[in-house]
C-alpha cells in the first residue's frame, strides 16, 4: 500500500494522484516529519517555497475537513447504525444505567442521534445534552425527545463553569479528522471536566492507521481505495487513536475498557460506501476553499472507489472504544 515514504518514482508509478495534492495532505499534519516527506514526494529541483506558503495558509483556516449538508447528516446517521450493529451497543456494558436522575453529555454530537437513541429507554427525569461546534446538523427542537437538548460548544475550549462536574456519563465519537498535533489531550480534558466525581467517559474512534485490504476477486482493483485509505491516514496524524487508553490513564481516569471491534461481513459494502460519501464531502470542502483541482482529483478517486466496491473490493475497519471513570467519589 502507498506510504508517505520511499522512492518518489515508486509512488508515482502506483498512483495517479498528483504530487502537490499529496504534499498538501502531508502538510496538513503540521509537523517536521511532513516537510521531510514532502521533499521525498516532490522532485528535488522543485522550489517548495510557494507550495508550503499556499498550503499552510489554507491550513490556518481549515477547521473541519468535511461538510455539514443534508447528505452529510444522512451519512452520519447511517454510520451510527452501522457502528451500533458492529459493536452491539450504544453505551458500553461497563457503564451502569441505573439512576433516575441520569445526566448524559455527548460531545461533538453531530445530528444528536446517539443521544436520542439513548433517551428512548431512559426515564423522563434523565437529562441528555449534546454539544457541537456547529448547529448546522442539529434537528429542529420540535422533533427531539423532551429530555434531549442540543447546543453549540467548542470542545477545544475550556468547559464553562456551569457544565463542570455535572454529568454521570460523557460520550465522544469520531474526532480523528479534527484532532490537531496527534494529541487528544485538550478535548479529553474538556470531557473530563464535564464529569461529576465517579462519572464515566466513553470515547469511540475509528483508527485509520489500521485500515487493511481484505481478500478480493481476482478481476477486481483496489487502486482508488488504496488512495482514499492513504488520504485518511495522512490528512491528520492519527497515532493517538491506538494510544487513547494511555491518555486516559495519564489524565487521571481509571481505565475500565479498551476494546476493538470491526464490522460484520454483511456490513462491509455499506461501510465502504461511506468512504465515497466522505470523500465527496471532502471534495466539496476543497472546492469551497478555492482548490478545484484537488476537489476534482478527490471526486475521481471517489468514483473509482465506488466501482471497485461494486467489484467486491473492501477494507477492514478497526473501531476502538475506550472507557474510563473519574476517580474520587462514586455516585452509584
Amino acid at each position: 500500500m502507498p506510504t508517505s515514504q520511499g522512492p518518489q518514482g515508486k509512488l508515482r508509478k502506483r498512483t495517479g494522484i498528483n504530487l502537490e495534492y499529496r504534499a498538501s495532505l502531508l502538510l496538513r499534519l503540521g509537523s517536521r516529519v511532513a516537510r521531510v516527506a514532502v521533499h521525498d514526494l516532490v522532485p528535488s529541483d522543485t522550489d517548495h517555497t510557494d507550495l508550503f506558503r499556499k498550503i499552510e495558509t489554507d491550513m490556518s483556516t481549515d477547521k473541519y475537513l468535511l461538510a455539514r449538508s443534508t447528505l452529510s447528516s444522512a451519512r452520519l446517521n447511517l454510520q451510527f447504525y452501522l457502528w451500533r450493529e458492529a459493536v452491539g451497543f450504544n453505551l458500553h456494558p461497563t457503564i451502569p444505567v441505573e439512576t433516575k436522575n441520569w445526566k448524559v453529555a455527548d460531545v461533538a454530537t453531530g445530528t444528536g442521534l446517539w443521544l436520542c437513541e439513548l433517551a428512548k429507554n431512559a426515564p423522563s427525569s434523565a437529562q441528555f445534552d449534546g454539544f457541537d461546534i456547529s448547529a448546522d446538523q442539529f434537528p429542529h427542537p420540535s422533533c427531539l425527545p423532551k429530555n434531549v437538548t442540543l447546543r453549540q460548544l467548542d470542545a477545544r475550549s475550556s468547559a464553562p463553569d456551569s457544565l463542570c462536574g455535572k454529568y454521570h456519563v460523557v460520550h465522544v465519537r469520531l474526532l480523528f479528522a479534527v484532532i490537531d498535533g496527534n494529541d487528544p489531550t485538550p478535548i479529553l480534558n474538556h470531557c473530563i471536566k464535564l464529569l461529576m466525581p465517579g462519572g464515566y467517559l466513553q470515547w469511540d474512534e475509528l483508527d485509520p492507521a489500521a485500515f487493511r485490504p481484505l481478500p478480493r476477486p481476482k478481476e477486481s482493483s483496489v487502486a482508488c481505495l488504496e488512495e482514499l485509505a492513504w488520504m485518511w491516514k495522512n490528512t491528520k496524524q492519527t497515532g493517538w487513536v491506538e494510544r487513547l487508553q494511555e491518555n486516559f490513564n495519564q489524565n487521571g481516569l481509571d481505565l475500565l475498557a479498551a476494546d476493538t471491534y470491526t464490522e460484520r461481513e454483511w456490513q462491509r459494502h455499506m461501510m465502504m460506501e461511506t468512504w465515497c460519501l466522505t470523500a465527496d464531502e471532502y471534495a466539496s470542502t476543497l472546492s469551497q476553499a478555492g482548490e478545484p483541482g484537488k476537489a476534482k482529483e478527490v471526486r475521481r478517486l471517489s468514483a473509482g472507489a465506488h466501482e471497485e466496491i461494486k467489484q467486491g473490493s473492501y477494507f477492514a475497519h478497526t473501531i476502538r472504544i475506550v472507557v474510563g471513570r473519574q476517580l474520587n467519589q462514586i455516585f452509584f
